[in-house]
C-alpha cells in the first residue's frame, strides 16, 4: 500500500490546489457532535481525543491517544448531515480542509487516495469489532480492566507508578452504569491487589499492570 505521502502527492492538482492548509493547538476542538456537516479534514500529523455524550447528557472520551488522518469524510460519504462525536486536539493537528464536491472528486478521479481510505477505514471497523467481541456478556470487570490498561498504553509514567485522574462521574458515563457500580468494581480491584490510591488518584504499579493483564485474559 502507498504511504500516506505518496497519496498526498498523488492529488489531483486541481483539487490540491482548493484545500485550505489548517492547524489545530491542543485542547482546540475540530468538530462538535451533532453539528452539521459542512466539511471534511485530511491531517498530516497529529493526536485526536474522541468524546461522546451518554443519554445522561455527560461527555466523556471513549478513545484516546487516536491518530489524527482522516475526518469528516465518513459523514460526509455516507450523506449524513450531522458529526457523529467530538474531535478534540490532543497533540497539535496538521493538515487540510476539504470540501463535500472534492472529496467526491478525489474518490472518483484519484484512485491512490480511494485505495488508501478504504483500507484505513477497513482497519478502523476492524479494531472496533474486536473491541465489541471483548465484551460478549458486557462484563463490566473486563470492561474497565481494559480502560485501565488502555490509559496505561497512552500515559508516561513517571518511575514504577502510573497515577490517573479521573473523576468516577466521567468513568460511570464511559461505561455506561451508576457511580455506585464504579465504587464498587474499583473498590474490588484494591482489595484484590490490581489498583492503588492516592486520595482521588488512581495508581498502577508495574505488577499490577501484569495482573491486569492477566486478568482480562482469563
Amino acid at each position: 500500500m502507498l504511504s500516506f505521502e505518496k497519496v498526498l502527492e498523488a492529488i489531483p492538482e486541481r483539487v490540491r490546489m482548493r484545500l485550505a492548509p489548517v492547524t489545530f493547538e491542543p485542547g482546540e476542538t475540530i468538530i462538535e457532535k451533532g453539528a452539521p456537516v459542512t466539511c471534511g479534514y485530511i491531517f498530516t500529523e497529529g493526536v485526536l481525543d474522541v468524546q461522546s455524550v451518554n443519554t445522561r447528557g455527560i461527555a466523556y472520551t471513549y478513545v484516546t491517544n487516536y491518530e489524527a488522518r482522516f475526518v469528516g469524510l465518513m459523514e460526509i460519504f455516507s450523506d449524513h448531515h450531522r458529526y457523529c462525536c467530538t474531535l478534540k486536539v490532543d497533540e497539535r493537528c496538521r493538515g487540510y480542509r476539504i470540501t463535500r464536491e472534492d472529496l467526491f472528486i478525489l474518490l472518483s478521479d484519484c484512485d491512490p487516495f480511494k485505495e488508501y481510505l478504504i483500507c484505513y477505514w477497513a482497519n478502523q471497523f476492524y479494531e472496533s469489532s474486536i473491541n465489541e467481541s471483548r465484551y460478549p456478556t458486557n462484563s463490566m470487570n473486563i470492561k474497565l480492566i481494559d480502560y485501565l490498561l488502555r490509559l496505561c498504553d497512552a500515559l508516561k509514567p513517571s518511575g514504577d507508578v502510573i497515577r490517573i485522574k479521573i473523576k468516577r462521574e466521567e468513568l460511570a458515563a464511559f461505561m455506561g452504569c451508576s457511580r455506585r457500580t464504579v465504587y464498587r468494581l474499583l473498590s474490588q480491584f484494591k482489595n484484590e491487589g490490581l489498583i492503588g490510591k492516592e486520595g482521588n488518584t488512581l495508581t498502577i504499579t508495574a505488577d499490577q499492570r501484569k495482573k491486569l493483564q492477566k486478568k482480562r485474559e482469563e
